[in-house]
């Protein structure tokens, strides 16, 4: 059981992780204050890379089976599922930037 849980963590870590960092960088690349966002007034707007909506949806319902199998794997398990949950709410959000950004 432990080796099923850490292939399924790690398989999903490796899914998200790396596209995240890319959205965020591609959003700093034009953006030139982070934390306020955009001014409107930027000469290039490159948009934001999405996140394949499916490696969320999967991840979110693999990483949650396999956390609730037993023995648990403490803190592994409640870690994993609070990334999880914390990517998704940030998957979805970028996703939705790079809706609008794509228009």
């Amino acid at each position: 059981v432990y080796s099923e849980k850490m292939d399924v963590y790690i398989d999903c870590f490796n899914k998200l992780q790396l596209p995240v960092q890319h959205s965020l960088a591609r959003y700093a690349d034009w953006v030139k204050d982070f934390k306020k966002g955009p001014t409107g007034k930027e000469s290039l707007v490159y948009g934001i890379y999405g996140i394949t909506e499916s490696y969320i949806t999967n991840c979110q319902k693999e990483m949650k089976q396999v956390a609730a199998l037993t023995p648990l794997l403490e803190p592994i398990d409640g870690v994993a599922v609070s990334y999880i949950d914390s990517a998704a709410a940030l998957g979805t959000t970028i996703n939705d930037m790079e809706k609008y950004y794509s228009q």
